[in-house]
């Protein structure tokens, strides 16, 4: 039984050398996919966050600040919020990680940034939690 190599012959990959085809797809640092991953991931999980945040929002500042402030006292508001904040500001982060690593060259002013985006998203994401736990308590 002969197979037909023609194909193989004129396809990209086989005129790449063996040590490269190893490597193919995997970044610099291999992680590249993972982290294309996880910004598609939550920018999924968003969407229908998005939807829901915007209809409670509507359906409740229709009728005064007072009854938005009532419907966060809802166990299903209380923790849709606090998903939502979370989700957001790790996608934020992955968004801005990736800006960083593509146009900033320095390394130390590039893990600057980092350090400073991921303590800035990270309090920011504390403070949310904190602040819909209080509400609802309240």
């Amino acid at each position: 039984m002969s197979f037909d190599r023609s194909a193989e012959k004129s396809s990209p990959a086989a005129s790449l050398s063996p040590g490269f085809r190893q490597h193919r797809n995997r970044g610099a640092s291999g992680h590249g996919l993972h982290h294309w991953q996880m910004q598609r991931l939550t920018a999924i999980i968003m969407v229908p966050l998005v939807v829901w945040l915007v209809t409670v929002i509507v359906a409740n500042c229709v009728q005064g600040y007072d009854q938005f402030i009532a419907s966060l006292h809802r166990p299903s508001v209380a923790i849709g919020m606090m998903v939502f904040f979370v989700f957001a500001y790790y996608h934020a982060y992955l968004g801005l990680e990736t800006i960083y690593k593509d146009y900033i060259a320095n390394v130390k002013w590039r893990s600057f940034l980092l350090l400073i985006t991921f303590a800035g998203f990270g309090g920011f994401g504390i403070v949310s939690v904190f602040a819909l736990v209080r509400l609802y308590l309240s």
